[in-house]
């Protein structure tokens, strides 16, 4: 039985869970060396694995303004469900297990007043119903079901705690479900809804290069 109050810290808690030794995490510090991919050629369609390059320039709406930013690749080939993906400075990254499953975890900022974009595979993710329980206990406040507003996304939560908004999809890739889970404070949402999003629209499936 899936326990809510732990899955809740296994999405969200960076500051109280290790990254677990068994699977490395991503890199967090700027990466060096290598051409930095000009953002009219990057392509999103499907990339084979280890053909995506380690920079690329995006533009991104910040507050109403478009901003050209550089993004890092960063890579999970250890992850239950392995991908890679692009995040803009100052995001870090970890991986974090238990027995309930394991949650690849993409933030911004410093706890308690931090944004966390997370990819949690259930332990045996073959149910949709367990993994729909997790979705619905890692939200933070009551969740109400939402219009599906990614294409990929078979289910979807939010909910409201104060002024930390908290959104939970269910998808499935590979046989296996998966939730992508978004929370952050109220004041950082101008700049790390952007950016999350790029993050999910530059994801790529390390088994066949395709996105959610």
């Amino acid at each position: 039985m899936l326990r809510p109050s732990a899955l809740v810290g296994l999405a969200l808690s960076v500051a109280a869970c290790a990254t677990d030794p068994a699977a490395p995490p991503g890199p967090s510090g700027p990466v060096t060396g290598g051409p930095v991919a000009p953002a009219d050629t990057v392509s999103v369609d499907p990339a084979p694995p280890g053909e995506r390059p380690e920079t690329v320039r995006d533009t991104i709406e910040v507050e109403g303004m478009d901003e050209v930013a550089t993004l890092r690749l960063v890579s999970f080939p250890d992850a239950p469900l392995p991908f890679s993906t692009y995040v803009r400075e100052g995001w870090e990254t970890d991986v974090v297990g238990s027995g309930e499953g394991t949650a690849v975890r993409l933030t911004l900022g410093e706890p308690p007043r931090q944004g966390v974009l997370s990819l949690f595979v259930p332990a045996g993710a073959s149910s949709e119903a367990g993994a729909a329980e997790f979705a619905q206990a890692a939200l933070q406040g009551e969740g109400r079901e939402a219009e599906a507003a990614e294409p990929w996304a078979r289910r979807t939560w939010t909910a409201q705690d104060g002024d930390t908004v908290s959104t939970a999809h269910l998808g499935r890739h590979a046989g296996a479900f998966f939730v992508v889970l978004e929370s952050y404070p109220v004041e950082m949402g101008d700049g790390f809804v952007p950016a999350a999003r790029v993050a999910l629209d530059r994801l790529r499936w390390l088994d066949d290069g395709t996105g959610l």
